[in-house]
């Protein structure tokens, strides 16, 4: 971890406080730069093609046999 001044707008932190339901300065600042980096990665994801990807297969990747098959 790294130990950083910066100034804030205060009213925006205790906003951001508030939305994600954080304790503490450090972890309002925290939680907003994981969603942030979690809602980019999000978007790439959805902007790849997976050409290869049968309906089939996404029912197995989410552990549901397709139609007309056991789990068993």
């Amino acid at each position: 971890m790294r130990r950083t001044t910066v100034i804030l707008d205060e009213t925006l932190v205790a906003e951001a406080r508030a939305a994600l339901s954080a304790r503490t300065t450090t972890e309002t600042i925290h939680l907003a730069l994981a969603r942030v980096v979690r809602d980019q990665r999000l978007r790439d994801l959805a902007g790849q093609r997976f050409p290869d990807l049968t309906p089939a297969m996404i029912g197995q990747l989410r552990g549901k046999a397709p139609a007309g098959m056991s789990t068993s």
